[in-house]
C-alpha cells in the first residue's frame, strides 16, 4: 500500500495529507476497513474449505478411474 505524500491518484489531482482527513470520515472508513477485512478472512476460509472439498472429490474421481 503506498502511504507517501502527496500522493497522486489516477485522476491526477491530489489527495489531502493524512492530517486533514476528518477524524470522524477516518473512524467511519476504519470500520469500514475492518468489516471488509473480516469478511476477506472469511470467505477466504470458504475459499480453503471448497479447495480441500474439490482436491478430495478430484482424488476419488483417480481412485474410480484407475
Amino acid at each position: 500500500m503506498d502511504t507517501t505524500w502527496p500522493h497522486t491518484s489516477s485522476a491526477g489531482t491530489q489527495t489531502t495529507p493524512a492530517e486533514a482527513i476528518d477524524p470522524a470520515a477516518f473512524g467511519h472508513m476504519q470500520r469500514k476497513l475492518d468489516r471488509v477485512q473480516r469478511k476477506m478472512s472469511r470467505l477466504r476460509q470458504e475459499v480453503r474449505h471448497v479447495n480441500r472439498r474439490v482436491q478430495s472429490i478430484k482424488r476419488t474421481l483417480r481412485r474410480a478411474n484407475l
